[in-house]
């Protein structure tokens, strides 16, 4: 039997928590084709050949869907008749889907969009405890972080070395702790010490402490109930089982860079 597909199929496009959900309304073809039709459509073919003998052309039409998946490479996984793309990908998603007819994308969908292009909108509760006054980027700084942590995502704050990273992570600490949970954070060794100044120095409402000492020391440490803990790289690898026994809410990598730097 001979299909021509001479319509683009509706595409629905949503959001749910870390992935993106890329449906596809494709009637004529079975959940066990879809996987292979997407295939043909990245390696811009002009027709697919089911197992079951079944021959579908791709007419012009198909010309930007096409360059579309070809553009997500095989950065998703399928589920029935949708693509799950991860969240991290939501740019590139809007971008090469949005001028292709019959793309539709979920108010849910655009509020997120709407979110990580405009953090300075997201709400939240601000902290009464923080003795310090944050200037605009530092506000809009923790808006993001707290956008990112409302849809289940991680991110990196890159401002420039003074630009009061610091101050902004504990604001966010502060603002997203609630009774019984508990952060982790990691940092070289020669900023543990600084981490605990900062703390002093803009909170009394926090009980954090600091992972140093020799091994014995430091398991009582960890073993003990603070809302963060403060440590270096080095002695979280150390540490790194007895870790797995917390259960940690939140997770700060100061100069994260250190990881990859240990990995290799």
């Amino acid at each position: 039997m001979n299909l021509n597909m001479d319509e683009i199929p509706d595409i629905s496009i949503d959001q749910n928590g870390g992935l993106l959900d890329i449906s596809f309304d494709l009637p004529h073809v079975g959940e066990n084709e879809f996987a292979d039709v997407i295939a043909k459509l990245q390696e811009n073919a002009d027709y697919f050949v089911s197992k079951e003998g079944r021959f579908y052309r791709f007419d012009k039409k198909f010309d930007d869907l096409k360059s579309a998946l070809k553009e997500l490479d095989d950065n998703f996984t399928i589920s029935g008749n949708s693509l799950k793309v991860n969240a991290n990908r939501t740019f590139q998603v809007s971008k090469i889907f949005e001028n292709i007819s019959g793309t539709s994308f979920s108010e849910k969908f655009s509020s997120f969009f709407h979110d990580l292009t405009h953090p300075e909108d997201f709400e939240y509760e601000k902290p009464e405890h923080i003795k310090a006054s944050l200037r605009s980027y530092q506000e809009t700084g923790v808006c993001w972080m707290k956008m990112l942590t409302h849809y289940s995502l991680g991110g990196i704050l890159a401002d420039d070395m003074g630009l009061g990273k610091t101050v902004q992570a504990i604001t966010y600490l502060l603002s997203s702790l609630s009774e019984g949970q508990t952060a982790l954070i990691t940092a070289p060794a020669s900023l543990t010490y600084n981490w605990a100044s900062e703390f002093e120095k803009f909170t009394d409402t926090i009980d954090f402490v600091v992972v140093d000492g020799i091994k014995p020391e430091r398991d009582e440490i960890i073993s003990g109930k603070h809302q963060v803990y403060i440590t270096s790289y080095g002695s979280f690898l150390k540490d790194f089982d007895n870790y797995q026994e917390k259960k940690l809410t939140y997770l700060l990598l100061d100069e994260a860079q250190y990881v990859k730097k240990l990995q290799q």
